[in-house]
């Protein structure tokens, strides 16, 4: 009786549950009048979850790369708003430089115009914008050759607003910062009183040009040829990456969860999910499912745009496959239903509905 029971209420209801089981959400219609599938289905192993690693992978924050550092160092360029100091020295008794009992003569306050330019008595405007303080000191003494051909110069740089960067975002002490030679992003932060500390994915976006690059902070830490030189002009800006993922069904937590890091493996948004339900999950049916860019599809990328990844935690190749298996901004990450949970939801039913109909015969 109870069976017969069983029966009519899958039959004629939906039984009330919080997942699907896995075979509803891969069920695809086969035969000739079967419409098209409108999504891949792939399963993580460890021969495919390096290939599917390399696909394309989205952030919330979008930059064109990083600049790596080259050498060892990098002259401080001269821009427009530095000033100069130049010292000429000649030994020549009839030079137009210097006085009676010296042979210098200090020329201050030079200041480096939009032009690039700067005046020299007796020479007019000698262009120095980009040149390093050796080439320009060079360059100013070459300048002197037809009036004083014997003279030597000296010279010194003190940065202007065109050797100036901006700090700006969630750092300690914002604002603006002269460059005194050679300063990496990580200098240049900690001139900035560094980034906030309560920041869940800190990004720097370096600002350069017509040029917005972005890098993870924590990357910035890996190496000497990510920690790249800033340049005057340049805008530093801190900020928290707001990239997350969704979890769904016999999951310890059905939320919105923020991804605490770039690469967060499957294992461990499972984890950050609450793991899977001991009584509802089956652990052989942990699904990923992604949208890509429709100009993602194609040789070495995705199949469709919409992709169901499967997850198997039965076996080892599955465990250690989910650990290497990295989830992407705006994935669900979807922990199926059991069958037996559902047999035992019409079960459950049914008991109650013939108790209730012995309740209402008697």
């Amino acid at each position: 009786m109870i069976l017969m029971a069983a029966s009519s209420v899958a039959a004629c209801a939906a039984v009330p549950r919080g997942a699907p089981v896995l075979d509803e959400v891969l069920d695809v219609e086969t035969g000739d009048d079967a419409a098209p599938a409108t999504f891949a289905v792939e399963r993580v192993t460890g021969a495919s979850v390096d290939r599917y690693n390399g696909w394309p992978h989205r952030h919330s924050l979008i930059g064109d790369g990083w600049p790596q550092m080259r050498g060892n160092s990098s002259d401080q360029a001269i821009r427009a708003g530095d000033t100069l100091i130049v010292t000429i020295w000649d030994a020549d008794d009839n030079s137009l430089f210097g006085s009676p009992g010296t042979r210098a003569t200090v020329i201050e306050g030079l200041r480096v115009t939009d032009a690039g330019a700067v005046f020299l008595p007796y020479v007019d405007d000698v262009r120095v914008a980009g040149m390093t303080a050796d080439e320009a000191r060079a360059e100013l003494q070459e300048a002197l050759q037809d009036i004083a051909p014997s003279a030597q110069v000296q010279l010194v740089q003190l940065a202007g607003r065109g050797n100036a960067i901006d700090i700006l975002g969630a750092v300690g002490a914002a604002g603006r910062y002269e460059l005194d030679g050679d300063t990496s992003v990580l200098g240049a932060l900690a001139l900035g009183g560094g980034a906030a500390p309560d920041l869940r994915n800190a990004h720097v976006r370096l600002l350069r040009g017509d040029r917005a690059y972005l890098v993870a902070l924590d990357r910035l830490y890996s190496g000497a040829a990510v920690d790249t030189l800033v340049r005057g002009g340049d805008r530093l800006l801190v900020v928290d990456s707001d990239d997350q993922f969704i979890a769904l069904g016999a999951l310890g937590q059905e939320q919105i969860v923020p991804l605490p890091a770039n690469h967060v493996s499957a294992l461990e948004a499972l984890a950050l999910a609450g793991g899977v339900q001991d009584s509802r999950g089956d652990i052989a049916g942990i699904l990923v499912l992604r949208d890509y860019r429709a100009a993602d599809p194609g040789a070495g990328g995705p199949p469709m745009t919409r992709v169901i990844f499967v997850i198997d935690l039965t076996s080892a190749d599955g465990l250690f496959s989910a650990e290497r298996f990295l989830i992407n901004p705006g994935d669900v990450l979807l922990a199926t239903e059991s069958k037996v949970t559902r047999a035992e939801s019409i079960l459950s039913l049914a008991r109650s509905a013939f108790g209730l109909g012995n309740a209402v015969t008697n």
